[in-house]
C-alpha cells in the first residue's frame, strides 16, 4: 500500500529534467511505522568499525525487536567443519552441565569442537570459521558458547557469511553477507535449573541470505559488528569492549556449531508488494502482509538501506523520499520454526520543483519539474505525467521520457 503518487509523476520542461542517482540513507527501526532519516549519523564514514570492510552498526532496541524469548524450536542440521578459526577451543559452561558463564580450554582439533552442539566450542579472531551444509542454505545459525557478558552483545558479537567456495585467502572477496533476522534467547537448551540467569548459549543468532544462498557458512568475530544503546549511535555498553571506536566491538568469539533450519521449500513465501515511486518529500510504503508461512509468521523485517541490518518490524515499512534516488527493499519472512524467505521491491524517488520563470512554461502550464522513470522503464500511465488533454494529445505516443523532455517547447504565453 503506498501513500506516494504512485503513477501520477508529473512531466517537467526540458531545462529541468533530473535523473535519479543511487544514495544509501540510514534508518531507524519501528514497529511497521515511517522510518527516520539519520541527518547526522556518528557511524557516517564508517566512524564505528575497525575493519569497515566486514563491519555492520546495529544497535539493542533493534536487537531487541528480533530476540524471541525461547530456544531454537525445530529441528536443524549442523554443517562440517571445512576451515578456518585460530585454534583454540574450549568448553562453557565448565564443566559441562553447570548453569551460568564460565570455561575451560580443551587443545581438541577445530573440526571435534565446531561438528557437534556440545557446548565445545571454536574461537576465531582474524580467521572465519567455515562450514560446508552440502547444499545451498538461505538460514544459518549461529550457537554459541559464550562465558562472561554483557547481553546480548556477547551472543551476536560474529557476522555471517555465505560462498559457494570454501576459500577464505582474501575475505571478505567472494563472500556474501547475511542480515541478522532472529534472535533465539534462550539458545538451545534451556534446563530448568539454568532459567533466569544469563547462560552460555543465550542470545543465539539467526542469520539469512536473501535467494537460494550457499554451501558455505563463515562466522567472523573480528570487530565485525559495532553495538549501540539505541538507533542514535552516541551512548553503547563498555562491558568488555575491545576496540578504541564508539560502539561495543569484540575481536574474538566462541562457537559451539552452526547450523540451518530443516524447511521444506515453499513453507513460507515472502511477499514484498508491488514496486513504488514518489516524489521527494514524499512517502513510500511497503506492504508485507500478502507473505505466508504453513507453520505461522514469526517475524516481518525489512533491510530498507541495504546494510543488510533490519530497520523495521512488521508488515508495513515506509521510507520518506528525500532525493532523487532508486534503489530496492529486501523483505525478510521467518515463520515459528525459524524457516525464513525473502523477497525485494524497488522504489524510486524523483526530484521535484516549482517552475517560477514563465518562459519555460509549455503547453499545458507544466506546474512541476519531475523527472524519474518507473522502475519497468516505461511509465504506466502517461495521461498522469500531464496537465492537460492538449499535452497528452501531442505526445501520448513518446516513450521515452528523455524524448518527451526533449520535444516539449517553451510556450510564450503566461495565461497557458
Amino acid at each position: 500500500m503506498s501513500k506516494s503518487t504512485m503513477g501520477r509523476l508529473r512531466m517537467c520542461a526540458p531545462a529541468r529534467c533530473q535523473r535519479p542517482t543511487m544514495i544509501m540513507a540510514a534508518f531507524f527501526l519501528g514497529a511497521g511505522l515511517s522510518v527516520a532519516h539519520a541527518q547526522q549519523d556518528p557511524c557516517d564514514d564508517n566512524a564505528c568499525c575497525v575493519n569497515p570492510a566486514t563491519c555492520v552498526v546495529t544497535d539493542k532496541q533493534t536487537l531487541a525487536a528480533l530476540t524471541i524469548d525461547s530456544i531454537v524450536p525445530c529441528d536443524f542440521t549442523l554443517g562440517t567443519y571445512c576451515t578456518g578459526g585460530n585454534g583454540t577451543t574450549g568448553i562453557a559452561p565448565c564443566p559441562i552441565g553447570d548453569c551460568g558463564l564460565s570455561f575451560c580450554l580443551t587443545g581438541e582439533p577445530p573440526a571435534t569442537a565446531l561438528n557437534s552442539l556440545d557446548h565445545h566450542w571454536l574461537q576465531s579472531t582474524g580467521i572465519p570459521k567455515v562450514v560446508d551444509f552440502g547444499t545451498p542454505v538461505n538460514t544459518a545459525i549461529v550457537f554459541v558458547a559464550v562465558d562472561h557478558g554483557p547481553f546480548p552483545e556477547e551472543g551476536i558479537e560474529s557476522t555471517v557469511w555465505g560462498s559457494n567456495e570454501c576459500n577464505i585467502t582474501d575475505f571478505p572477496a567472494g563472500w556474501t553477507l547475511a542480515t541478522l533476522t532472529t534472535i533465539w534467547k534462550r539458545g538451545w537448551q534451556d534446563p530448568v535449573g539454568c532459567q533466569g540467569q544469563d547462560n552460555a548459549d543465550d542470545f543465539t543468532g539467526q542469520y539469512s541470505f536473501p535467494g537460494a544462498g550457499f554451501r558455505y557458512v563463515a562466522v567472523h568475530a573480528n570487530f565485525s559488528i559495532s553495538i549501540f544503546d539505541d538507533p542514535s549511535h552516541t551512548t553503547w555498553n563498555g562491558s568488555n569492549d575491545n576496540s578504541g571506536v564508539p560502539g561495543w566491538q569484540s575481536f574474538d568469539d566462541e562457537i559451539d556449531a552452526i547450523g540451518t533450519p530443516q524447511c521444506d521449500p515453499g513453507t513460507v513465501v515472502a511477499d514484498a508488494g508491488p514496486d513504488q515511486s514518489g516524489t521527494v518529500g514524499e512517502e513510500i510504503c511497503f506492504d508485507g502482509s500478502g507473505s505466508t508461512a504453513e507453520n505461522g509468521i514469526l517475524l516481518i523485517g525489512w533491510d530498507l538501506d541495504g546494510d543488510n541490518e533490519i530497520d523495521v518490524i512488521g508488515d508495513v515499512a515506509c521510507i520518506t523520499c528525500e532525493e532523487a534516488s532508486e534503489g530496492e527493499v529486501t523483505l525478510f519472512v521467518t515463520d515459528n520454526c525459524g524457516c525464513v524467505d525473502s523477497d525485494t521491491a524497488l522504489f524510486t524517488c524523483t526530484s521535484c520543483e516549482p517552475v517560477e520563470d514563465p518562459d519555460v512554461r509549455t503547453q499545458g502550464f507544466w506546474k512541476r519539474v519531475c523527472r524519474g522513470p518507473h522502475p519497468s522503464g516505461e511509465h504506466e500511465n502517461l495521461p498522469g505525467y500531464v496537465d492537460c488533454v492538449s499535452a497528452f494529445e501531442t505526445f501520448a505516443n513518446v516513450g521515452d521520457v528523455d524524448d518527451l523532455c526533449d520535444r516539449l517547447t517553451p510556450n510564450p504565453r503566461s495565461d497557458k
